[in-house]
């Protein structure tokens, strides 16, 4: 038996496994920010009206500071929030836009 292989298989077992932990309680964080624990659906119209941070983004950022975390700021946040799905920032004439 190669206990190289076998090692290595078993820490990324866990690797991936301390990643879903990571994963579900970061999940649960950020939606205790949350209006009413569901994504922010934006009604833009133009460009220019979408901000580069909002006020939900710079509290995260700060909290996230307070536990020690480094380079994430509102933008940082923000542009997080939005890939995550948690702030819809589509433009209401976008074909990707969903509803409320």
């Amino acid at each position: 038996m190669d206990w190289t292989l076998f090692i290595s298989n078993i820490m990324m077992r866990n690797g991936e496994k301390k990643l879903q932990i990571i994963i579900k309680f970061l999940n649960s964080y950020l939606r205790t920010f949350l209006p009413e624990r569901k994504p922010i659906n934006n009604h833009w119209k133009t460009l220019s009206e979408v901000p580069s941070s909002i006020l939900l983004s710079e509290t995260i950022a700060k909290d996230m500071k307070k536990h020690g975390f480094k380079f994430f700021g509102p933008v940082i946040c923000y542009a997080f929030l939005q890939a995550i799905g948690y702030v819809n920032n589509h433009l209401e004439e976008c074909p990707f836009k969903y509803s409320d």
